[in-house]
């Protein structure tokens, strides 16, 4: 079933860009189709909105979402070894 409302695709189109995998992205909405799988480590994601005037060059007074991640040294279920790093 299609949860892609306003956009359609070929098949074939379909067919290649699924290409084995388990999940497919659309490229218009990015619904996601099957059951996405990945290797992310644990980590830890936050966000506040910084208020400092000046703070964006031609938008006095106005203020940005800040976005930070940060992930520790640690191996994945694979027994990959991954370096943390934070962002």
């Amino acid at each position: 079933m299609s949860k892609c409302t306003d956009h359609c695709y070929h098949k074939e189109c379909l067919d290649r860009q699924l290409n084995g995998k388990d999940n497919l992205r659309c490229a218009v909405c990015s619904y996601i189709y099957g059951v996405l799988i990945g290797e992310m480590p644990p980590g830890l994601m936050t966000w506040y909105l910084e208020k400092h005037k000046g703070m964006l060059d031609g938008y006095p007074g106005v203020g940005a979402w800040v976005i930070e991640y940060s992930f520790r040294n640690g191996v994945l279920p694979n027994g990959k070894h991954y370096s943390g790093t934070g962002r």
